[in-house]
């Protein structure tokens, strides 16, 4: 069975932590282990004195242990068994008359050390007389264990006036009675517990199973649960722990009424968590009224969160006024949200003005004046001139003149010689002007060389140019031709003798030969010209044959072989004309010169692009200059000096990666002055030709309309049948730091070209798809949805298209596509990275998205392909990952990088790549994290054995782990209260129990709805879980004056589970069966129990009136887990908790869940941290601890900051869920 199969298997947490009575035994396993105690009175008193099988309560006589006394306010005596050990029962022998002493003592066991008091509390004694208190008491503690801790604590003021003022412990005996585990037997633990018994463990006495296997209960775990059980079943009853969905009842077997919504309702009771559209009630048997808007109402009383138009009341049974606008009013009290035109009032039954067509509806103030009128009241007239008689209301100003007038009132003439008399309001000048005149008031006269006498109204530009003539105003000569484009020069007609070229000025090269060899020279022209219709002819057929034959992949993979050591000439075309194909032979690289001859290009030497089209004279062009790298020439005037316009890699050197954190600090003082000159100083705009992608045919397939793939990089698709445009897609080819043709940079799909792109990654066998975009930012949309939801295929002209699976992550989503070609059946499955969270105006968090990278380059994948990337555009964030990617691959070898150098390596294929100084300064950053960033991912096989060499025999401050651990604490921020100034604010400092400990502003959850004379403010933090960046809200236990914003905050962020890390009674909770109302807030206890051991569970309705909000909460509350506890003391229950509060999360749509303890991070932040290495583990079969604490930490500096309590704890948590699942492999 796979790991993955078995880590399924096991999703459901087991029944470890059901606490289960244990017959007595007679064997005092305490005799063979080692004891200790806080301190000694003398060498008389030791520790190993409560453990020598001397039960004499007698002090004197030598048998006791006695800690120092009139000393210290704390005192404890320690067992160790020296193994885990079934424990049954402690038997205390105190000293005879020592109540006031032994008073408020606390018995624990636990399988750490510290700090003490550490672990399950067995026992804690709460007398209220000195009289009362038993000096030999039995306890019953059921649990397995290595250590066994008898604890006392004395504070001012005293709990009890006759306790000591002292801790002093006086202990004459402490016997821990039980067997090893795996055995049992009466006095003697000599037989084995049943191997049905989960991990052997069972009663010393009876054999009967302490726990079972999921599924299975009994005494001995021999019945099966019911098959309605979600997890498993309490060991003694059967009774489900959780049902199905559907079910309910102890065994889960009655039916949830199909009014409930998803058939979900509550186990004990059956009552609906929600109702079904339309119905309302415990059990949603009630109709709402007919009258709710979407027959939706409040579940508890059928009150309608909104009436439909036109009615109000709370079963909105009474109309509205007819005179409300769309007869819309409020629910509560009628009156109308809007009035008709022509009236006001609360109930719109008053008149406005006669001059009025809408006014205020509390005043007598007109909104809109009736035509020809303005002013407060509608009473003054306006100007004559005004067109349509219509003028502003607040100053008469007419919004248009009449033919012929302008200025404010429209009583001034217009000026000069104006097309139609029509002016501009503004200031006189003509609109338009009439054939042959320009200029503001049309007084100027188009040139004689305008066509027809047509100019620019506004320019004077011609429209077109008579013949022979171009330039704007037509003053420049065709050269060498009859006609030509206005704007280019471009010639329309034939050259004249001697000249060729798209504007006629590139002398044709004449050969000199004597009148003797003229037939020699026909005959080879001749020659040539069968041999080149021969050939035409042969490769049109064996064109048409292998479009005919079948193929294995209709797409091939061109990848770049067409393109990265060529020499490209873009020669200039008409639109309607060109040729993509490169000029190759025999690998080696050639440039075509005038005469139709080549010159072969040295090997070795890529990336030599040059267009020639206007190349007046080649001469002496025997040989290309030999170092070829990153030159690119635009060579349209060639003849003149051309060097202006190679771009090559100058700019800042190359910087050792040792030095890179000092740099970009140092650059990012005076407000990133250095960077932003940098960053001016790059090649910006349009550097190369790109002709082929502003065809007009081409043109729709881009998503901007000045954003184009350069053409001698772009990628070539294979041509569709006759159509000659089919070969286009806006995408190019980008080079790494070293070799050519590594990444393949695109835009967001059009719907329109969502099949061009399907066809670009089946044509290049690309296997990654890097998404850097949302499919809608703000209100823009940025791409096309290109691919399926699960269950719900995709077609496009030439694929079928499956999303075999989707995972959802903090920051990212990874799809697994299965792609199928229609012609061929031939099916691939590609990998979709998509990024999530970067900002739509801003730079991405570097932590975050380094950690997305790894796990792009870590992905598994068959195809050969080329990474494909895009975000919207193709250009910004998409070169910011790709300089992410190459730099880093390129630094881990060289130890240096160059990011000016490789944005200008980027730039020469593709326009703009890395869009502003922000990315450029992302770039930097990303690249200090990037290699900062330790590789700290250990998979489920090897976690036992990577976490021993992590934790060797070494001391602690020596061992891998602490390092890494110091990493952690290295790299979490430092905030000032520049980051936190609502938290500091005089109105909310006293809603933070330690001063010390603020919400970041950044990332607390703002209240929204908060109550009048409230803040929007609540010492919180929103912090990821593994599948949500707002999975987790973590708080402070609330102050007296806060509950009412904790209220809130659940409210506004839609929260519906509560863990609560606190060992006290939480005095803001409803007892059972009652209700309390806090601020506009009413809380009922709506019942719930639970089966695991210090954890209380309760459902509590909440309601606000006021905000239409009614909803059900389930709160988790850890009482075993004391705030004085650094670790949690039972795992096995923490991990059950987990799986629970999981479960919610998937059934709800990922609503928020509040984690809180006292102070807001010792213990939640934690629990966080464990939560989701264990989400990890279980979803990925792996674990990053490094990153999961980095993550938190930056959201809470004071979450994770000790080791052994916090960081290792979190480790061996995840050890101790892969020994209780059974996945891994020693």
């Amino acid at each position: 069975m796979s790991t993955r199969q078995n880590l399924r298997s096991w999703e459901i947490l087991l029944t470890l932590l059901f606490i289960v009575p244990v017959s007595r035994s007679e064997q005092n396993i305490a005799l063979t282990g080692i004891a200790q105690q806080s301190s000694n009175q003398d060498e008389r008193w030791t520790a190993g004195k409560a453990k020598d099988n001397c039960v004499n309560q007698d002090i004197t006589q030598n048998c006791c242990v006695h800690t120092a006394a009139g000393v210290y306010k704390q005192a404890w005596w320690r067992v160790d068994l020296m193994q885990i050990k079934t424990i049954q029962y402690i038997t205390i022998y105190y000293r005879s008359g020592s109540g006031y002493r032994f008073g408020g003592y606390s018995v624990y066991v636990s399988n750490s050390t510290d700090p003490t008091p550490q672990g399950i509390l067995c026992y804690k004694d709460n007398s209220s007389l000195s009289e009362d208190v038993n000096l030999n008491p039995t306890h019953l503690c059921p649990y397995v264990a290595q250590y066994v801790t008898v604890y006392n604590h004395r504070e001012e003021p005293k709990r009890h006036d006759w306790y000591s003022n002292d801790a002093v412990l006086e202990l004459c005996e402490v016997q821990v009675l039980g067997c090893p585990i795996g055995k049992y037997g009466n006095g003697n633990c000599n037989n084995y517990c049943s191997e049905s018994c989960y991990r052997g463990n069972c009663n010393a006495i009876t054999g009967s199973c302490f726990y079972c296997f999921p599924g299975m209960f009994g005494d001995f775990c021999e019945q099966p649960c019911s098959a309605n059980c979600k997890i498993t079943c309490v060991k003694d009853t059967g009774h489900c722990i959780e049902c199905i969905n559907g079910k309910h009842g102890d065994l889960c077997d009655v039916d949830c009424s199909d009014n409930c919504k998803n058939k979900s309702c509550m186990k004990e009771t059956g009552y609906c968590l929600e109702c079904v559209p339309g119905k309302y009630g415990d059990d949603c048997a009630a109709d709402c009224s007919v009258n709710c808007k979407d027959k939706t109402c409040m579940k508890n009383d059928g009150t309608c969160i909104e009436c439909v138009l036109g009615k109000h009341g709370d079963n909105c049974a009474v109309n509205c006024s007819d005179n409300c606008k769309n007869k819309n009013c409020t629910r509560s009290d009628g009156h109308c949200i809007g009035c008709n035109p022509g009236k006001k009032g609360e109930l719109c039954d008053t008149s406005c003005s006669s001059h009025c067509v809408t006014c205020d509806q509390a005043s007598e103030q007109c909104f809109e004046c009736i035509p020809g009128k303005y002013g407060d009241q509608c009473t003054n007239n306006c100007s004559v001139n005004c067109e349509a008689n219509t003028c502003t209301k607040s100053n008469g100003q007419c919004i248009a003149c009449n033919p012929g007038k302008y200025g404010p009132s429209c009583s001034m003439d217009c000026l000069g010689q104006c097309k139609d008399n029509s002016c501009q309001q503004s200031d006189g000048t003509c609109t338009d002007c009439p054939v042959g005149k320009h200029g503001s008031f049309c007084n100027i006269s188009c040139s004689e060389s305008c066509l027809n006498n047509r100019c620019n109204a506004e320019s004077g530009d011609c429209e077109e140019c008579a013949g022979g003539l171009h330039g704007g105003n037509c003053s420049m000569p065709c050269r060498n031709c009859d006609r030509c484009v206005r704007d280019t020069g471009y010639c329309l007609s034939v050259c004249s003798a001697g000249y060729e070229g798209n504007t006629c000025q590139m002398k044709v090269l004449q050969t000199e030969t004597s009148d003797g060899n003229t037939g020699t020279i026909v005959g080879v022209v001749v020659g040539l010209l069968l041999l080149a219709v021969i050939i035409s002819t042969s490769v049109f057929l064996i064109r048409r044959r292998r479009q005919n034959s079948t193929k294995k992949d209709s797409f091939d993979d061109i990848s770049r072989k067409k393109i990265p050591r060529t020499t490209h000439h873009n020669y200039s075309y008409e639109p309607d004309d060109y040729s993509a194909e490169p000029v190759t032979e025999q690998g080696n690289v050639y440039e075509v010169v005038d005469d139709g001859s080549k010159v072969e290009t040295p090997a070795g030497h890529g990336n030599v692009y040059v267009n020639a089209s206007d190349i007046a004279k080649v001469e002496n062009t025997t040989e290309i200059p030999t170092n070829h790298d990153n030159v690119y020439v635009n060579a349209n005037d060639v003849d003149k000096d051309s060097s202006a316009n190679v771009c090559n890699n100058s700019g800042p050197v190359s910087i050792a990666l040792s030095d890179l954190k000092a740099m970009v600090k140092a650059k990012m003082l005076n407000e990133a002055k250095a960077f932003e000159d940098e960053y001016a100083s790059l090649p910006s705009g349009a550097i190369h030709e790109h002709n082929i992608g502003m065809l007009t045919a081409n043109r729709m397939k881009n998503r901007f309309k000045s954003t184009f793939p350069y053409d001698h990089s772009r990628v070539i698709l294979d041509k569709l049948d006759n159509d000659p445009h089919s070969d286009y897609i806006n995408a190019n080819y980008i080079d790494s730091v070293t070799l050519p043709a590594e990444y393949i940079a695109t835009q967001g799909p059009t719907d329109k070209i969502v099949d061009d792109l399907w066809r670009m990654i089946w044509q290049l066998k690309s296997g990654k798809i890097v998404m850097l975009t949302n499919l809608i930012e703000g209100t823009k949309k940025k791409c096309a949805k290109y691919w399926p939801d699960e269950g719900e295929p995709m077609s496009t002209k030439h694929f079928n298209i499956v999303l075999d699976r989707e995972r959802v992550y903090a920051f990212y989503v990874i799809r697994d596509i299965i792609l199928t070609e229609k012609k061929t059946k031939s099916v691939r499955q590609i990998h979709q990275f998509h990024y999530t969270t970067w900002p739509d105006h801003g730079t991405p968090d570097p932590n975050e998205l380094v950690v997305f990278h790894r796990r792009v380059k870590h992905y598994k994948n068959t195809l050969t392909g080329k990474m494909v990337v895009h975000c919207s555009a193709g250009i910004g964030r998409t070169g910011t990952f790709i300089a992410l990617d190459a730099l880093l691959e390129h630094g881990k070898t060289s130890g240096m990088v160059d990011v000016m150098g490789y944005i200008r390596t980027m730039r020469k294929d593709r326009v703009n790549m890395v869009q502003t100084c922000d990315q450029y300064i992302a770039i930097h950053n990303l690249l200090v994290e990037a290699f900062a960033m330790p590789d700290t991912l250990i998979p489920s096989m090897k976690y036992h054995t990577t976490l021993r060499s992590l934790c060797n025999d070494a001391p602690v401050n020596l061992t891998k782990l602490w390092r890494e651990y110091k990493v952690t604490q290295e790299l979490k921020p430092t905030y000032t209260q520049s980051d936190f100034k609502t938290a500091v604010l005089p109105t909310n400092r006293n809603k933070n129990r330690d001063p010390n400990v603020l919400a970041v502003d950044k990332f607390r959850p703002y209240l929204t709805s908060a109550s009048s004379g409230r803040t929007n403010y609540i010492n919180a933090v929103a912090v990821p879980s593994y599948t949500s960046r707002t999975g987790y809200i973590v708080t402070q236990t609330p102050l007296e004056d806060t509950v009412v914003d904790l209220m809130t905050m659940i409210m506004d962020h839609s929260c519906d589970t509560i863990v609560i890390i606190e060992n006290d009674h939480v005095k803001w909770l409803p007892e059972e069966g009652k209700g309390i109302t806090i601020g506009s807030f009413q809380l009922t206890h709506e019942g719930g129990s639970s089966v695991l051991a210090n954890i209380d569970l309760m459902d509590v309705a909440i309601s606000n009136q006021d905000q239409r909000y009614d909803a059900r909460v389930r709160v988790f509350h850890m009482t075993g887990w004391d705030r004085h506890v650094s670790v949690p003391p039972d795992v096995p229950g923490l991990l059950q908790l987990l799986e629970q509060v999981d479960s919610r999360r998937k059934s709800n749509g990922s609503k928020k869940t509040v984690v809180m303890c006292r102070d807001g991070y010792s213990q939640s932040g934690l629990f966080c941290c464990i939560s989701n290495a264990r989400d990890q583990m279980k979803i990925d079969e792996e674990v990053d601890m490094f990153q999961i604490s980095r993550q938190l930490l930056f959201r809470r500096p004071e979450f994770i900051t000790n080791y052994k309590h916090k960081y290792q704890c979190c480790n061996n948590v995840i050890k101790a869920y892969l020994d209780i699942t059974d996945v891994y492999m020693n």
